[in-house]
């Protein structure tokens, strides 16, 4: 996904390499690809962009027959597609709110821009042929919809080739150094948040190290969250729930959490879990500490 992006350069003395001091240009450049087959009328989810800022995207696709490619919401998709018949209802798929819709399509470079959204985004590809629904229902009543389907008519085979917005020209490796943020014993009887640095550019995540007496419950949850669960405990489950990243009834752990580019402050809540027992002995070794970008870094855009 094309984002917007700067160079950061390190100065190291008075004097700079003429090669640093090149910026970098970036292209569309190929990445995945992939073939679907489509029945007459049937509509298929053949790609997922990740939730986040937002951006655009390209994509090139040819088809054997005229195909309709669209975006949605995955979240609206897939409720929509519980009844596994329902992609070929068009009076139910037809209602779905879909972006960058084109139609009678069999060749065509694609692209759109998709808007900031905590959900990801679909791509939908329609075969634009009709067929006969009833017959369709009632076979796949015993092989399945896209088994019916095949019966029905020959595939349209779609092939899709994805590319992705990249650098192509002065182009440097990311440089990363660790920062400890925390270190420290404590008796695992309470609640413990940590602050977590804003993340500035991609790569950045928080690594932690634990160990512990009793199981504990470690989680990446926004700082405004972390902070009402010491008067609303009730909210646990929830703000766990809505969380980057967790671990639960951990005794000794090491793992690393990417942090989440969305503007927010984020902190790592330490507890134990609500089953556990406390001894009175007990201790909990905790150690955090963030990889930062410290050169030649991609930069997230500003909102």
């Amino acid at each position: 996904m094309k984002k917007a992006f700067t160079l950061a350069l390190l100065f190291a003395g008075a004097t700079v390499p003429a090669a640093l001091a090149q910026q970098r240009v970036f292209d569309w450049v190929p990445d995945t690809n992939d073939v679907v087959r489509l029945a007459p009328g049937m509509r298929q989810n053949t790609h997922q962009y990740a939730p986040g800022q937002g951006g655009d995207i390209k994509l090139q696709l040819t088809a054997q027959r005229p195909v309709t490619v669209s975006l949605i919401h995955s979240s609206d998709w897939e409720n929509a597609t519980r009844d596994p018949e329902a992609i070929l209802r068009a009076e139910v798929m037809d209602k779905l709110q879909y972006l960058c819709k084109q139609e009678h399509v069999v060749n065509t470079t694609y692209t759109c821009t998709l808007p900031a959204s905590a959900d990801s985004m679909a791509l939908i590809v329609r075969d634009e042929r009709t067929g006969d629904r009833a017959v369709l229902a009632g076979i796949s009543n015993v092989l399945g919809v896209r088994q019916a389907a095949a019966m029905i008519a020959p595939a349209n085979e779609v092939s899709l080739q994805y590319y992705r917005w990249d650098c192509v020209q002065n182009c440097y490796r990311s440089e990363f150094r660790e920062v400890r943020l925390a270190k420290e014993k404590f008796a695992p009887n309470i609640l413990k948040t940590y602050s977590l640095p804003l993340p500035e550019h991609d790569g950045e995540q928080v690594d932690v190290k634990m160990k512990s007496s009793v199981p504990m419950l470690l989680a990446v949850v926004p700082s405004d969250v972390a902070q009402q669960l010491y008067s609303h405990p009730d909210m646990l489950d929830n703000a766990v729930g809505n969380g980057v990243c967790q671990q639960r009834a951990a005794q000794s752990v090491n793992f690393g959490c990417q942090l989440n580019p969305n503007g927010a402050a984020q902190s790592l809540i330490v507890l134990p879990e609500p089953s556990a027992g406390i001894p009175k002995k007990g201790k909990t070794e905790i150690e955090v500490s963030s990889v930062k970008c410290v050169a030649h870094c991609r930069v997230w855009p500003s909102n």
